[in-house]
């Protein structure tokens, strides 16, 4: 989850491009679709949530690389909760 970053400049920071047309809606069918379909792209998922870009990764490699998590966070501003 990243703040103020919209799904589309999320794809952007994980150098990444959407499915031309959108074809896969819902964690379930990304899930399904990373185990029957995937070939050697990675799948990542993405959407809008209250202000925050969010990406959903099954295989989890990218979105934790610390090259990707670095360009996710680069701008974005820490709060504190108390």
């Amino acid at each position: 989850m990243v703040r103020g970053l919209t799904p589309e400049r999320l794809l952007e920071r994980l150098d990444a491009r959407p499915a031309d047309p959108p074809c896969i809606t819902g964690a379930t069918d990304l899930y399904e679709h990373w185990m029957h379909e995937w070939d050697e792209d990675a799948v990542v998922g993405v959407f809008a949530a209250d202000g925050w870009g969010v990406a959903f990764e099954p295989d989890a490699g990218l979105c934790i690389d610390s090259d990707s998590l670095a360009r996710l966070s680069e701008g974005s501003a820490r709060t504190s909760r108390r």
